[in-house]
């Protein structure tokens, strides 16, 4: 499920964070993508949903286990 962790990373970093976003990124998560998988600045999806002010997508994550 790597491909689809990077997805999810890619996903929090260039998306609005709406609705259909956050479902995307939760199915993504639900089917096992890594939570914690750091981008190539060493960012996980937790600190990039954080910062680009994405309250449910970062709740998502963190429900999945995701760190800061």
């Amino acid at each position: 499920m790597r491909g689809a962790t990077r997805i999810v990373i890619v996903a929090v970093v260039l998306g609005e964070g709406g609705p259909v976003h956050l479902a995307v990124v939760g199915q993504l998560l639900d089917t096992g993508a890594d939570p914690n998988l750091v981008d190539r600045d060493g960012h996980t999806p937790l600190r990039n949903a954080e910062e680009r002010n994405h309250p449910a997508i970062a709740e998502h994550i963190r429900r999945a286990g995701g760190r800061r």
